[in-house]
């Protein structure tokens, strides 16, 4: 753990034992002061953990009468406030004196390699459209450890709805309208249902056809071709079996994420075409 002096310096200091630092681990800084009660107990608890860690994280100590200009800097408006720093960029905070099981969770959580950072990136990456086999890897080796874990049953129904539909629609149970993600949770449903059904079963109608296009792309895995058809199912019939193009338009939207290039070349139209 660091320390020291005022003025000039406190700039230099963070640089050097905060953010360089961020960048090899994540580093905790404890902004604190001698005349605060609360301080007094979770200081000696930080210390313990961190000496505990085996060196997974680092430990910075501020006190704010010394290093009034980080105190300002970070808005520090009561004191003890904790914060997490990785990659040079500050990933959570806390204010007040957490008991020592719920403040070793706290730093846990933010571990590169724990469960919360994995599902985390791995949340991000399928915004972005990036699922790969590590992904799914990684999933099923957290699911493994956690059945009941709604984030990486979430996720991994997401990676595996287009090769093992029938897989995602059981993961995809249990879920209620708390759940962050819960519209995605039901669109992936209907894509599920969707893919897990006879496409020659399909309603009579104008667009079963087309409907059947687009249990094939699908299938194929050719999403651009399947947003397509349903973007022509929509102007041909959009009430067909139900809504059933709306639905299983977005479920696919739900399987690429927000960032993906083919939701932001298609969602805008398709939402159009739903009114």
């Amino acid at each position: 753990m660091y320390s020291t002096g005022i003025g000039q310096d406190e700039l230099k200091f963070w640089e050097e034992e905060v953010e360089k630092a961020s960048y090899e681990k994540p580093v905790i800084v404890d902004f604190w002061a001698p005349w605060c009660g609360p301080c007094q107990y979770i200081g000696p608890v930080l210390e313990r953990l961190h000496a505990q860690s085996g060196g997974k994280w680092k430990l910075v100590k501020v006190n704010v009468d010394e290093m009034p200009v980080l105190a300002q800097k970070f808005g520090i408006r009561s004191i003890p406030t904790i914060k997490a720093f990785y990659k040079g960029q500050e990933i959570d905070s806390i204010m007040g004196a957490l008991p020592e099981p719920q403040l070793r969770q706290w730093i846990e959580n933010l571990l590169p390699d724990s469960s919360a950072q994995q599902i985390k990136q791995i949340l991000q990456d399928f915004e972005k459209g990036n699922i790969t086999p590590e992904h799914i890897s990684t999933l099923e080796g957290l699911y493994a450890k956690d059945p009941s874990n709604l984030d990486v049953k979430f996720l991994l129904a997401r990676a595996s709805v287009l090769d093992n539909p029938q897989f995602a629609k059981t993961l995809l149970n249990g879920f209620d309208e708390a759940y962050e993600h819960y519209l995605k949770v039901k669109a992936l449903q209907k894509l599920a249902e969707f893919l897990s059904s006879d496409p020659e079963q399909l309603p009579e109608g104008s667009v079963k056809d087309i409907m059947k296009r687009v249990h094939s792309a699908l299938k194929e895995k050719n999403l651009e071709e399947a947003i397509k058809l349903i973007l022509d199912a929509l102007m041909e019939d959009k009430g067909y079996a139900n809504g059933l193009p709306k639905d299983v338009g977005l479920g696919i939207f739900a399987y690429l994420g927000d960032e993906n290039p083919l939701t932001q070349k298609y969602r805008r139209r398709f939402n159009m075409l739903l009114f």
